[in-house]
């Protein structure tokens, strides 16, 4: 399971007066990534509700 921004992009800002730097591919990307890897999509919601609007993957290694 991770996290992700909602699509390609690159943002910036602070946390807890610390720079803070985030970059996401584009879920196309992550998808190849995870399959390249071995893995399968088991459920990705873009900007979730439930988990404060952040965009979560589940993913499941192949067997």
């Amino acid at each position: 399971m991770f996290t992700s921004g909602p699509s390609h992009g690159v943002a910036a800002g602070s946390f807890k007066g610390e720079p803070l730097h985030h970059a996401s591919l584009a879920p196309e990307e992550y998808r190849a990534l995870l399959a390249d890897n071995g893995f399968s999509v088991v459920r990705h919601q873009i900007e979730d509700p439930d988990c404060g609007g952040a965009t979560i993957w589940l993913a499941r290694k192949d067997s």
